[in-house]
C-alpha cells in the first residue's frame, strides 16, 4: 500500500467514527436553521443534509466556503421547515420568543436576509453573494424584512427593534444544539475510499486553521486537522507508521516553539527581561511547560496525541502575549471549559501588564500632565506624540497593542489609566459562540471598576454597569470563572455606589443625598434584576419619605447584602419577597370574534358608576383590557383614564381634551393570549406584555396593549396616548380637523390654537405645512424653533420621505410608556408614524419623534429615532 492509499484508509476510518462537526460550524448551521423555522426535532437531520452536500463541494478560499455553506443551508430549508410551535421552551425571556415568532412570520427572502445580517453577522456584500442578488436588491430585501419585523412586533422605534434583535441573538446563543445521540438518529454521509484526501502538512498557517480548520473538520474529520495543521517538525518515519503516537521529535518541536515565544515576548511587550521573568503568568506558564512537556507526561500520553495536542495548544496560549493570545483564539480548538480557563489566564495576564503600565504612567505623571488639548488631558495626543516623551513612555505606547491595552483619562482625576482593548476577542467566533465567555470578555472590557479611592466610572454610569454584571452572574453557576471573578467586583462596586469612597461623597453639605446619586439609585431599582430591586426599593422609599436625608434600610445595609440577594434569586426564593411577588394570573387565549362580552359589559356597568378601584383588585389582566376597550367603544374617556396606570398620566381634564376615540380591538386583532411568562418586573411594578395575532399583518402600525400592576394586586392599562387614522379612503374626520386647525393657525401663528389639538393632529399640521411650504408654521411645530434653520428642516423632511398631507395613506401617534431623565425631571417622548406613496406603487413607512413640552406636544430632534 503506497502513502496516498494509506492516508486515504486512515482518514476514511477516522471519518467513519466521526459523526460531529466542530462546535463552531455545528452551532452556526443549526442556529441558522432554527432562526429560519426548522423545528428543534428536525435540526439534526437538517445539519446532516447540509453537511452531506457541503462536504462534497470544491472550495478555493474561506470566503467561498462561507458563502457556499449558507447557500447549501438555504437550499435545504424548504425541506425541513415545519409549522409546529416547538420553540416555547427554548427561550428564557418571553420577549425573545416573541421576536423569534415575528421573524418566522416574515417571507422567506426577507427573513433570510434579516437573519444573515442581524443574527449571523453578515455584511451586505456577503449577503449579496449568498443570495446571488446585486447588493442593492439585497439591501432592499434586508430593509423590507426589518420594516415587516417592526410591524410584526408592533414597536415604534427602529432602535428598539434592533435592541430586540440583539437580545434575541444572545438567547439564540444560549440554546445548546447537539447532534443525535446515536448514529442511527441522523444520516451520516459516507466518503468513498477513493476520495482524494489532502496530504499531511508540516507547517500551520492562520488561514488553514481559521478557515479550513473549521470547515474541513466536517469533511475529513476533526482529528485529521488537529493532528496535522500544527507548527511541529515534519512527520518522521515512526510517526507515519503510527500517527496516533507521540515522538521525541514532536516533543522537542513543542519545546522549541515555547522557548521561541518566551524569548521574543519581553521585547514585544516593551519590558526588561528581568521584569518579564517575575510576572506571575510567566512563572505559571513555565511550571505548566515543565509538566506538560516532561518526558514522564509524554510517556503517559504517548498513545493519545490528540489530547496531548490540546494541552500543548493551551500551553502556547498561556505564554503568548495578550495580543497574540487573542488572535490565536480563533485558531484554537478548545472546549468550553478550556476556553474559560484560558480566558482567566488572559484576564490575569492583562491585569499584571496594566499594573506595570500604571507604574510607568505614575512615574512620569508630571511630564504627562502637560499632554492636554483645550485644557483637558488627551489620551489621543499621548498616543500620537510618543516621540516627545521618555524612552520608558515610548516603550509603553509602542507596546500597548501587544499588551492588549489602551490608555484613557481617569474619569474623575487628572491622570491617565489603562483599560483592556478587547477588539480582537470580540471578533473571535470561538468566544462569540460561547454565551458565558462572551459575557466574560464584555465585563473584562470595563475592568477595573474601582481603585483604592473609589469608583472609576461616573456615578451616572453605575446603574448600567451594575446591571450588566448582575445579569451574567444570575445566569452563571457559582463555580464558573465569570461568577468567581465578578461576584466580588459586583459586591464592592455596589457598596461604593451606595456609600461612596474617598473624595466621592454621597451626601451634600446639607445632609441630603446628592442629585446624581438619587437618580442613579432610582435607575438601579428600575432597570435591573431582582437582587438590585430587592435591596434598593426600601432604601428609595424611605429616602423619599425623609426628603433624601436618611433611611433605616440604608443605615442597616451590610457589605454582603447584595450577594445575599443574589444567592436568594439564584435559589428561586427572592421573587416572592418583592411587591406583588405572589401574584398569579390565569392563562387565557380568546378569539375576539367569538368571545362573549357579557361579563365585560357587567364589569363596565359596575365600575363606571363610581370608578371604585377596589373593584379591580384580583381582576384578571385580560378582563381589565376588555373593560378599557369597551369604554373606548362607548366614548367614555373618563373611565379609560381611571383604568390607566398612575405614573405620569395627565390630569383628567387634559386627557379628555386631547382624547380621540380609536379603533376597537376587534377591528384589527384576531386573538389575544395571556400567560405568566409575559410578566416582567420593573422596580415595584409588574408589566404584562400581551401576545396578539393581527387580522391583517400589512396594517401599520400594529398596536400592542400592555398592562401594569401597581399597588395591591390591581392591574392597570399602561399609560400612553394612541391615535390611529386610515386616510386612504374618502376624506376623514381627522383630515377635516387638521385642515380646520391649519387655516386657523395660519392666520395668527398663535400657539394657543394648538391647545385644543391632539398630538396626532399637531403632527398632521406638519404634513400640511410641509405640503404648503409654510416654513414659518413648520418651525413653530418643533421643540426649539429658534435653534432651527428653514433649509435644515426642509432638507431633513425631504430626506425622510415625509409625504404631503393630501397624499398620506395613514397616520398614527404613539407616546412612550417610559420617560427619559434630564436631571430636573423627565421628558415624555412619542412617535408620529405615517404612510405615504412611493413612486406611485409601493408604500413607504416612516416616523418622526415628538416631545411633550410645557406648550404641548412638539417635534423633537429630526435625527432622533
Amino acid at each position: 500500500m503506497d502513502a496516498n492509499q494509506q492516508t486515504n484508509r486512515v482518514q476514511n476510518e477516522r471519518y467513519q467514527t466521526t459523526s460531529e462537526w466542530t462546535p463552531q460550524l455545528l452551532g452556526q448551521v443549526m442556529r441558522f436553521g432554527f432562526q429560519n423555522g426548522v423545528p428543534a426535532d428536525k435540526l439534526n437531520a437538517f445539519q446532516q443534509a447540509v453537511y452531506k452536500d457541503f462536504s462534497s463541494a470544491t472550495m478555493d478560499d474561506e470566503k467561498e466556503m462561507d458563502i457556499l455553506l449558507y447557500k447549501t443551508a438555504i437550499l435545504k430549508l424548504p425541506r425541513f421547515i415545519g409549522s409546529e410551535e416547538a420553540a416555547e421552551d427554548m427561550f428564557r425571556f418571553p420577549e425573545d420568543l416573541e421576536t423569534h415568532k415575528a421573524i418566522l412570520a416574515l417571507d422567506a427572502p426577507e427573513r433570510i436576509a434579516l437573519t444573515l445580517h442581524y443574527l449571523q453577522g453578515k455584511r451586505l456584500q456577503e449577503i449579496s453573494g449568498i443570495v446571488e442578488r446585486p447588493e442593492l436588491q439585497a439591501q432592499e430585501g434586508l430593509q423590507a424584512g426589518f420594516r415587516q419585523l417592526q410591524e410584526n412586533l408592533g414597536i415604534a422605534h427602529a432602535a428598539a427593534v434592533e435592541k430586540r434583535l440583539e437580545f434575541a441573538g444572545k438567547s439564540y446563543g444560549r440554546i445548546e444544539f447537539s447532534m443525535a445521540e446515536s448514529e442511527g438518529e441522523a444520516e451520516i454521509p459516507h466518503i468513498p475510499e477513493n476520495t482524494p484526501m489532502p496530504a499531511p502538512v508540516a507547517k500551520r498557517t492562520k488561514v488553514l486553521l481559521a478557515t479550513a480548520g473549521l470547515f474541513l473538520a466536517g469533511v475529513i474529520g476533526a482529528s485529521y486537522i488537529m493532528d496535522n495543521a500544527r507548527p511541529d517538525l515534519p512527520l518522521t518515519a515512526a510517526e507515519t507508521e503510527n500517527e496516533d503516537q507521540l515522538t521525541v521529535e514532536m516533543l522537542e518541536g513543542w519545546k522549541q516553539q515555547y522557548n521561541k515565544i518566551r524569548q521574543s515576548s519581553p521585547e514585544r511587550l516593551g519590558i526588561d527581561e528581568g521584569v518579564y521573568n517575575q510576572l506571575e503568568y510567566v512563572k505559571k506558564a513555565d511550571q505548566q511547560m515543565e509538566r506538560v512537556l516532561s518526558n514522564e507526561h509524554a510517556e503517559g500520553m504517548k498513545n493519545d496525541k490528540k489530547k496531548m495536542q490540546r494541552q500543548v495548544d493551551e500551553l502556547m496560549l498561556q505564554i503568548e502575549t495578550p495580543k497574540e493570545m487573542a488572535l490565536l483564539f480563533s485558531d484554537a480548538f478548545l472546549s468550553s471549559a478550556e476556553t474559560h480557563k484560558v480566558l482567566v489566564n488572559y484576564a490575569l495576564k492583562t491585569k499584571e501588564l496594566m499594573l506595570l503600565s500604571e507604574e510607568v504612567l505614575a512615574t512620569n505623571h508630571e511630564e504627562l500632565a502637560k499632554v492636554e488639548v483645550n485644557g483637558e488631558l488627551s489620551a489621543e495626543k499621548l498616543l500620537a506624540g510618543r516621540s516627545d516623551f521618555t524612552e520608558e513612555v515610548q516603550n509603553l505606547v509602542d507596546s500597548l497593542s501587544e499588551r492588549s491595552l489602551t490608555v484613557i483619562k481617569h474619569p474623575s482625576e487628572d491622570r491617565f489609566i489603562t483599560r483592556r482593548n478587547m477588539e480582537a476577542l470580540h471578533s473571535s467566533n470561538l468566544l462569540n459562540n460561547d454565551y458565558e465567555a462572551s459575557n466574560y470578555i464584555g465585563l473584562l472590557m470595563n475592568d477595573p471598576y474601582f481603585d483604592e479611592k473609589g469608583l472609576l466610572q461616573p456615578i451616572s454610569q453605575m446603574p448600567y454597569i451594575l446591571t450588566s454584571i448582575e445579569r451574567p452572574l444570575l445566569e452563571s453557576v457559582d463555580s464558573s470563572p465569570l461568577y468567581q471573578d465578578f461576584a466580588a467586583v459586583f459586591q464592592h462596586a455596589f457598596f461604593l455606589t451606595l456609600k461612596g469612597g474617598d473624595g466621592q461623597m454621597v451626601f451634600d453639605s446639607q445632609g441630603i443625598v446628592k442629585g446624581e446619586y438619587q437618580e442613579a439609585w432610582k435607575q438601579m431599582a428600575e432597570q435591573s434584576g431582582n437582587p438590585l430591586i430587592y435591596v434598593m426599593l426600601p432604601i428609595i422609599e424611605e429616602m423619599e419619605a425623609s426628603g433624601w436625608t436618611g433611611s433605616k434600610s440604608y443605615d442597616e445595609l451590610e457589605y454582603d447584602s447584595i450577594l445575599e440577594a443574589l444567592d436568594m434569586e439564584k435559589a428561586g426564593k427572592l421573587a416572592a419577597k418583592l411587591p406583588n411577588g405572589d401574584v398569579a394570573i390565569e392563562q387565557q387565549l380568546i378569539q375576539l370574534e367569538r368571545h362573549d362580552f357579557a361579563a365585560t359589559e357587567k364589569l363596565y356597568k359596575d365600575f363606571s358608576a363610581q370608578h371604585d378601584l377596589a373593584m379591580l383588585k384580583n381582576v384578571q389582566p385580560l378582563d381589565v383590557l376588555l373593560l378599557f376597550d369597551h369604554a373606548n367603544s362607548l366614548g367614555d374617556a373618563e373611565t379609560m383614564w381611571h383604568l390607566l396606570s398612575g405614573e405620569a398620566k395627565p390630569p383628567l381634564p387634559e386627557y379628555k381634551r386631547i382624547w380621540r376615540q380609536q379603533p376597537g380591538l376587534k377591528e384589527y386583532i384576531k386573538w389575544i393570549e395571556v400567560n405568566e411568562e409575559q410578566i416582567t418586573r420593573i422596580g415595584p411594578r409588574l408589566h404584562l406584555y400581551l401576545s396578539i395575532s393581527p387580522k391583517d399583518e400589512t396594517v401599520y402600525p400594529q398596536f400592542t396593549p400592555s398592562l401594569v400592576m401597581q399597588g395591591d394586586a390591581t392591574w392597570f392599562m399602561q399609560y400612553h396616548l394612541y391615535e390611529n387614522y386610515d386616510l386612504s379612503g374618502k376624506e376623514s374626520g381627522y383630515k377635516k380637523n387638521v385642515n380646520a386647525l391649519y387655516n386657523e393657525f395660519k392666520e395668527s401663528l398663535d400657539e394657543k390654537v394648538l391647545d385644543k389639538a391632539s398630538p396626532g393632529e399637531i403632527a398632521g399640521l406638519l404634513l400640511k405645512a410641509f405640503e404648503e411650504e409654510n416654513t414659518a408654521m413648520l418651525l413653530l411645530l418643533f421643540e426649539e424653533p429658534e435653534a432651527l434653520e428653514e433649509s435644515y428642516v426642509l432638507t431633513q423632511l425631504s430626506g425622510r420621505s415625509v409625504p404631503h398631507f393630501s397624499d398620506a395613506l395613514s397616520a398614527a401617534f404613539y407616546s412612550d410608556s417610559f420617560y427619559y431623565g434630564n436631571g430636573d425631571g423627565s421628558i415624555e417622548h412619542g412617535s408620529f408614524q405615517f404612510e405615504g406613496p412611493n413612486d406611485g406603487a409601493d408604500v413607504e413607512f416612516n416616523q418622526l419623534t415628538m416631545v411633550k413640552t410645557p406648550s404641548g406636544w412638539r417635534f423633537g430632534d429630526l435625527n432622533m429615532y
